[in-house]
């Protein structure tokens, strides 16, 4: 049973060392996009998190709320850094 509890945060704190280095070893431009994308999807998360708990306390309790915040999160991401590749790319 442990082990389903641990794997998922191994696999997480993987993906995140991975990422740091990724970007320890970008240019400047790439660092550039993949913060404003970071930023992007952090403040669509941060919004859709705090909108569903207002909602769940005005309309009942929303067991969903976590996941919508992390679509929102990773969506929101995902739109920030097509944006910033547009932008610098174009």
């Amino acid at each position: 049973m442990w082990v389903l509890v641990i794997l998922p945060i191994l696999i997480g704190l993987i993906a995140v060392r991975a990422y740091v280095k990724f970007l320890l070893e970008a240019d400047e431009l790439i660092k550039k996009m993949h913060l404003e994308a970071l930023a992007f999807g952090c403040g669509a998360g941060l919004i859709v998190g705090t909108g569903f708990g207002l909602f769940g306390q005005l309309l009942g309790r929303n067991e969903d709320a976590g996941a919508y915040m992390w679509i929102a999160i990773l969506a929101g991401f995902s739109i920030g850094l097509y944006r910033a590749s547009r932008r610098y790319y174009v």
